[in-house]
Parts: structure tokens; C-alpha cells; sequence
């Protein structure tokens, strides 16, 4: 294997992986990097594998192939001829895309820049093109099993009938039950506590966003709304944002309430649109931004919103 320089990531010193032409990862480099327990990473392939694509996302290496670029690895495994998994880029991204602690964000945003874009590798724009269309293919069926999968094992977790270790066989699952627990821990889409409104109406929008990504031309068609995305200059999404005044999106909150069967705690168009339910530092914390009566058609108020999707949005969008 040629040598490489070793590269710093979060205190962590890795050298570069390269394999058909293109850098990749192991399971153990991600579990050591995000400092998660060994074969956190594993588990979450093998419970995503059939929504990743070989060649692409992954690749099976055969040992006689592997063995070749880790070679130092022999000593320790030579009696183990199996194959070896080595993710892309992109096989990356999709794998570790539900933690959002702010380790997991300096990672990822290092291994982008120091790792794969690294020399000049990394992936062309239609290599982009495609894996960002095979996200917003991900079926609005599949998201809200997911949302209840997490919701029910947190409210179980609330109440003391579980525990997030008995999680451990479902990662995805794992990780998005404990920020839900750790950004709130009282049961979602109650009624009106202090603050309440807020979180309720910011976990509603989330599901909006999450509704666009599924299927973003049958959304526009069918919500009222028209999200809009923000690419930063390597043409990765960086926010969504819409127009809306608050009865277009009291309608639109109302139909995908109907869609869910989940329970809108919002009344009325006047109960939404109550300022106290929009606080600028709870909106901030959860990655929104919005300007309340940004523009005003025909003496109704049109409010602008935006999702940050990765760190880039600026804060300037909210007053």
C-alpha cells in the first residue's frame, strides 16, 4: 500500500483509504472518529443496507483486494478471509446523517474537506445529482414509520417502560430517540406549556420538510406551499425555504395533520399565528430561521421560513 500522510480529524490521526480509484472508510474508522462503540456503525449498515447501492454508496471488497490496502490490518485478522466493506463518500454521509451533535458535525465536515476532497478526489456533480435524487425518492410511507418508531420508543423511555440502551440493535432508531429525548424531553405535540407552542410548531414544520424531501413536485402540488432549496458552492443543499402567509400554512399544516393521523395542537388560524409562538432563540436552536411579514400581497402578510440543513445558513434570515 503506498503511504500516505496521516490526517488529523478531531484529534484522531487516520491515513487515507483509496479503493477503485476513490477514498473510502471502514466501520471501524467511523466508530472511532464519531466515538461511538464498536460496531455502532456496522449495525446501522446492515439495518439500511437494502437502501444503499453497491458500487456506489459501498463497496464489497473480496480479501484478496483488501488485503492489499490495509496491509497492516493482516497481522491482527489473517485468519479472516471474508470480505470487507468500504463505504463512499456518500455511502458515508447517508450512514451517519441522523447524528447531529456538534462532534458529529465537525467529523463530518472535516472528513469532507481533508479526507475525501483531499488531492482532488471526491464526487463529480452527476455523481451528486444522483445521490441527492435517490434521497428525495425515500418514501413518505418509510419516513413516517420511522417518525413513529422513535416517537413511540421515546414516550416509552418517558415513562420509564425502556431504555435507550435496549436500543442498541436499531442505531438509526437509537439516535434519533435520544436527541428527541435530549432537545425535549416532554412528550412532543402537547398542549399549550410555556414554550410549548413553539416546539410543537417547529416538529410540525419538520415534518413538513420531511414531507417535501420525500417527494418535493407532488408536495408542491398537493400543500399550498412551494419549498425552495439553497445549495452552497459545492451544490450540496444547505437550506429549504417558503413563503407562506399563516393561513396557507395552517392549511397545509391541517392536510398533512390528516395525512399523519397525528393530532394538530393548533386551533385556529389565529391560535398559529400567535407571536408568542414563534421565539426567535427556540426557533435558532432547532435550525430555523424566519421573518415574520417579510412582504405583504393583496394586505395579507407573507411570512419567510428556512431550514438549515447543514451549518451554513446564516442567522440574518431570522430577526
Amino acid at each position: 500500500m503506498e503511504q500516505t500522510n496521516p490526517i488529523e480529524i478531531e484529534g484522531h490521526s487516520i491515513e487515507r483509504i483509496d479503493y477503485r480509484g476513490q477514498p473510502v472508510v471502514t466501520f471501524r474508522m467511523v466508530d472511532e472518529l464519531h466515538e461511538r462503540p464498536e460496531g455502532t456503525a456496522g449495525r446501522a449498515f446492515r439495518y439500511n443496507k437494502d437502501r444503499l447501492i453497491e458500487g456506489e454508496d459501498f463497496f464489497n471488497a473480496p480479501f484478496d483486494e483488501w488485503c492489499k490496502v490495509l496491509p497492516r490490518q493482516i497481522s491482527s485478522i489473517s485468519k479472516n478471509h471474508a470480505p470487507m466493506i468500504f463505504l463512499t463518500q456518500f455511502g458515508y454521509l447517508l450512514l451517519v446523517k441522523t447524528l447531529t451533535d456538534d462532534l458529529a458535525w465537525k467529523v463530518q465536515r472535516a472528513l469532507t474537506n481533508s479526507y475525501f476532497m483531499a488531492g482532488g478526489a471526491g464526487l463529480d456533480g452527476r455523481a451528486v445529482g444522483r445521490a441527492w435524487n435517490r434521497e428525495l425518492r425515500l418514501s413518505m410511507e418509510e419516513q413516517r414509520k420511522f417518525i413513529k418508531a422513535v416517537r413511540i420508543e421515546a414516550d416509552r423511555i418517558r415513562k420509564g417502560r425502556g431504555s435507550i440502551e435496549s436500543l442498541a440493535g436499531m442505531p438509526m432508531i437509537q439516535a434519533a430517540v435520544r436527541d428527541m429525548l435530549e432537545n425535549d424531553p416532554k412528550p412532543r405535540f402537547d398542549g399549550p406549556e410555556a414554550g410549548g407552542n413553539a416546539k410543537a410548531l417547529i416538529n410540525w414544520l419538520d415534518l413538513l420538510v420531511t414531507e417535501c424531501l420525500s417527494d418535493t413536485a407532488t408536495f408542491n402540488r398537493g400543500y399550498g406551499l412551494r419549498f425552495e432549496p439553497s445549495l452552497n458552492g459545492s451544490g450540496e443543499l444547505e437550506a429549504i425555504t417558503f413563503l407562506a402567509s399563516t393561513r396557507e400554512l395552517y392549511a397545509a399544516l391541517i392536510r398533512l395533520s390528516r395525512n399523519s393521523e397525528i393530532d394538530f395542537p393548533f386551533k385556529s388560524v389565529r391560535h398559529l399565528g400567535a407571536k408568542q409562538n414563534y421565539p426567535v432563540d427556540v426557533f435558532q436552536a432547532a435550525g430555523w430561521g424566519f421573518k415574520r411579514n417579510l412582504k405583504h400581497i393583496r394586505g395579507i402578510g407573507l411570512h419567510r421560513f428556512a431550514k438549515r440543513i447543514s451549518q451554513g445558513v446564516s442567522r440574518e434570515l431570522t430577526e
